[in-house]
């Protein structure tokens, strides 16, 4: 069986929920047109890597607090965390971060990434990952530096986190081996926002995390954040 199709689908179902709950730009689980959630897993429970072990190679575990779900089944390398509210399939009330292994990642050009122009995914229009990620972020036409970069530590790993406002711009992600970019919905654009990004590195891999919101909710949900990253460890 064709699996792409398939990716299609269950990615395609995210756009909605995460528009009307404002995540932002380079979402694993946002894509082209609008559908049902998939259905969140281990909600207040644990949630482990090794139940997706064929696209998210890396062990992980993350103890997930009252209101917060994996989801995964969106872009290879990657699964999400969500805050939900009640009733927990009321995507409408969705928010949190995606969690994204990005080696072979690559990202868009930085000549055309910054545009509020509609555009479809094109892969010739994306490099190799950067020797500094945040140095190509905040050169970026139009990104502001909001705090950082500055070091975190995540599941006993040091880390570097930087958050940023981010005007009207193209996805800045495509995944190794997938077959389209990270977000933009349908018209290939990601709104501007407040924007997170953490980057780890876990023995040979490197991890980012990434959380974008509307300007109004961006502080008080990355502040909720904390709690769940601080819940991550590494290792089966």
């Amino acid at each position: 069986m064709n699996e792409q199709p398939q990716r299609v689908i269950i990615r395609a179902t995210m756009i909605v929920a995460f528009a009307l709950a404002a995540v932002a730009a380079n979402s694993a689980l946002a894509s082209q047109n609008g559908g049902p959630p998939p259905t969140p897993l281990a909600c207040g429970a644990t949630f482990k890597t090794s139940t997706i072990r064929t696209s998210f190679s890396l062990p992980l575990s993350v103890a997930l607090p009252p209101h917060w779900c994996a989801v995964a089944g969106g872009a290879p390398g990657t699964f999400s965390l969500i805050h939900v509210g009640t009733p927990v399939d009321d995507d409408s009330q969705w928010w949190g971060p995606d969690v994204m292994l990005v080696n072979g990642a690559r990202v868009h050009r930085p000549s055309d990434a910054v545009s509020s122009k509609p555009a479809a995914a094109d892969s010739t229009k994306f490099v190799p990952w950067p020797a500094n990620f945040f140095r190509y972020l905040t050169a970026l036409p139009g990104v502001k530096v909001l705090a950082g970069p500055k070091p975190t530590t995540i599941g006993g790993l040091h880390g570097t986190q930087i958050s940023v406002a981010t005007p009207p711009m193209h996805p800045l992600l495509w995944m190794n081996n997938d077959f389209t970019w990270l977000g933009g919905g349908a018209t290939g654009v990601d709104a501007a926002a407040k924007r997170q990004y953490i980057l780890l590195t876990v023995g040979n891999n490197k991890l980012l995390l990434t959380f974008g919101d509307s300007r109004a909710r961006f502080a008080a949900h990355a502040a909720l954040l904390q709690t769940v990253y601080q819940a991550i460890t590494f290792g089966s």
